[in-house]
């Protein structure tokens, strides 16, 4: 396990810097790669940092690992947290996940082609664990960690409101060639506790799911 821990600032620093150069190594072997990232503030000082980055912005893209069923102007979008994004990349190039709430998927199938345009698979996953070890919208114990979709799903009783909600599946996840998972603050000690539990497995605390990737890391300030 790749361990970057420290005080919050240096940690998020030393995230943007480690995803960084994941990504120059992943383009070194393909034309264009897929970097997945999460809702929540948690990840919003690694984002600034990210940015700063001297990246082919113009190669990569970005997709949301799990969002509210919300429309992209609702104040509870994980879209508005892309906003920095913005700054440095085509807007062709962010994926947002569009809720049509007349759909039977609810957009899923559009999302899903997006992905699959771009060779179907996360090249880089960026994860934030919640206080229960949850990471995208997979729950600890929840039908969520058991859903056998290749790509997306949806989910009508998430434990954390608001309940609908789409995800990537874990299988969509397990097969990303880098990812990383991120503690940050008090309220997350037990979901990190979980997390270094041998005995547990990703449907106890998704969180490790990130262990199943080839090249994995985990970001934290718990540990000085």
């Amino acid at each position: 396990m790749n361990l970057i821990k420290g005080t919050r600032e240096q940690a998020e620093l030393n995230a943007a810097i480690t995803i960084a150069n994941s990504l120059r190594s992943i383009l070194t072997k393909k034309r264009l790669c897929v970097l997945a990232v999460p809702g929540g503030t948690s990840v919003s000082g690694i984002f600034d940092h990210l940015i700063a980055q001297d990246l082919p912005w113009e190669r990569i893209h970005l997709f949301l690992t799990d969002e509210r069923l919300v429309s992209l102007k609702h104040k509870d979008s994980n879209s508005h947290l892309l906003k920095p994004f913005y700054q440095i990349m085509n807007e062709e190039n962010i994926h947002l996940f569009t809720y049509k709430m007349k759909k039977k998927d609810k957009g899923l199938t559009e999302y899903r082609a997006e992905l699959k345009k771009l060779g179907g698979r996360v090249d880089f996953a960026l994860l934030s664990s919640g206080e229960d070890g949850h990471v995208a919208s997979l729950y600890p114990a929840h039908p969520s960690v058991y859903a056998n979709a290749a790509y997306f799903f949806l989910i009508e009783d998430s434990p954390k409101p608001p309940k609908k909600r789409m995800s990537m599946s874990h299988l969509l996840l397990m097969q990303s060639t880098a990812g990383m998972v991120v503690f940050f603050g008090e309220s997350k000690r037990t979901a990190y506790e979980r997390f270094q539990d041998r005995y547990k497995t990703f449907r106890d605390c998704p969180a490790k799911i990130v262990l199943s990737m080839k090249e994995h890391y985990v970001v934290t300030d718990l540990e000085k």
